[in-house]
């Protein structure tokens, strides 16, 4: 893979963390901050599964490929929306 998506890769969580920080106000003055907060930890916790095993829903396990990178940067970005 190449130095390009060695970075997109590396920033893809602050990625998520904009998007989550451009709609938490909104969230939380239409859900509650009770509400918001659990969405965030439903993020947390579909981020760590993706990120501890990215090909355990759609890939072959232990193969290399391009769509697992987007994969395992998609639940990079999930993470960072739970954290904005």
């Amino acid at each position: 893979y190449t130095d390009g998506w060695h970075g997109f890769t590396c920033a893809s969580a602050l990625i998520g963390c904009i998007i989550g920080s451009a709609v938490s106000g909104y969230m939380a003055s239409n859900w509650g901050r009770k509400k918001s907060l659990i969405f965030a930890g439903i993020m947390f916790f579909i981020s760590a599964l993706g990120s501890m095993v990215p090909e355990f829903l759609f890939f072959e396990h232990g193969v290399p490929t391009y769509p697992l990178l987007i994969a395992f940067n998609i639940y990079r970005v999930i993470g960072g929306v739970g954290v904005g």
